[in-house]
């Protein structure tokens, strides 16, 4: 790509916003947004867009045990299991109706 399509595409992003990924997750924000506002108590003050979008640009450098941390935080959640919790309850499976 040129330097003078690069300028081009830089003054478009400008003047029509961002373009790519980071206007997918602009407009995944203001869903969540919406959908947690919707539901929010009435004494509960709006929850910004702000809040949901994602921060792409930290300098902080994730080390192996964070992510591994945050994906078992992730597992727990969904209640999944590892193979070390053979006597933990499992979720039941369904079949497909087709």
């Amino acid at each position: 790509m040129s330097s003078r399509e690069i300028s081009r595409w830089q003054a478009f992003e400008r003047v029509h916003g961002p373009i790519g990924q980071r206007r997918d997750d602009i407009h995944t924000a203001m869903i969540m947004a919406m959908i947690a506002n919707t539901n929010r108590g009435k004494n509960k003050a709006p929850v910004p867009v702000e809040k949901f979008l994602p921060d792409w640009d930290t300098d902080k450098p994730v080390t192996d045990e964070d992510f591994w941390a945050a994906i078992r935080q992730a597992n727990d959640a969904m209640g999944g299991a590892t193979a070390a919790d053979d006597d933990r309850p499992r979720r039941r499976k369904f079949r497909s109706v087709t």
